[in-house]
């Protein structure tokens, strides 16, 4: 018996074109590039003559609009760090169909990222609201879109998984001590609850303390930027 899929939030962005134009090509090669750093993408495409699962690379079955609410559904239930579903029409059906919370106060949902023409904005406006993202054409708005508050987790995902040899805790500092150097970290608060945890912390990898980065205690997230570091 498999659980159904609760309702998802989005955060979604829309890349606009020119009307006739295609950005797919573009928006695969940039989902290749995030995939390429650690992260998991979902979704589907539409490349050539065929719709193409971005999480397997395969080709899928059936009508755009059903394989984008199957690629979409599996990107949730994969908890993937980025989803992509080409064309309005086709996000449109597929938020629809996962009865998703898309927009506003959705900042924290799952990226989404889909086309639309210049002539066609205000279709977007009407079913997403104010927010989700408007993105340019091009690589470097991608980029943007992508933004910089996943910098922790992109250095995170890019850490070895080596031995810690030392963590050391002082008044105001914490540093962690692998095989390549040292790195620091600025303590927001005493760091008494850490100090308990030490034995626990000690037996980790330097990549699974470096996830830490993302955690919302303050002084877990000191022990992550200082693995990473």
């Amino acid at each position: 018996m498999f659980a159904p899929t609760k309702a998802p939030w989005i955060s979604p962005g829309v890349v606009i074109h020119e009307p006739g134009a295609s950005v797919n090509e573009m928006i695969a090669k940039f989902a290749r590039a995030v995939a390429g750093r650690g992260f998991i993408v979902g979704g589907c495409l539409r490349l050539g003559d065929e719709t193409v699962d971005l999480a397997s690379g395969q080709p899928m079955d059936g009508s755009t609009l059903d394989a984008a609410a199957r690629s979409l559904r599996a990107a949730m239930r994969d908890d993937a760090d980025l989803a992509v579903v080409g064309g309005f029409e086709a996000f449109r059906h597929a938020a629809t169909e996962l009865t998703a919370a898309v927009g506003e106060g959705a900042s924290q949902g799952m990226p989404v990222l889909t086309t639309i023409p210049d002539g066609s904005v205000q279709h977007w406006h009407d079913f997403v609201g104010t927010g989700g993202a408007l993105i340019p054409p091009a690589m470097r708005g991608l980029w943007r879109w992508w933004g910089p508050e996943r910098l922790y987790r992109d250095l995170a995902l890019g850490v070895a998984a080596d031995e810690v040899r030392q963590i050391v805790i002082g008044p105001r500092w914490l540093m962690v001590e692998g095989p390549a150097g040292a790195g620091l970290a600025y303590l927001p608060r005493n760091a008494r609850d850490l100090i308990g945890r030490l034995p626990e912390f000690r037996k980790m990898s330097l990549k699974q303390l470096a996830e830490f980065s993302g955690s919302w205690d303050p002084l877990e997230m000191a022990l992550g930027v200082a693995a990473i570091n």
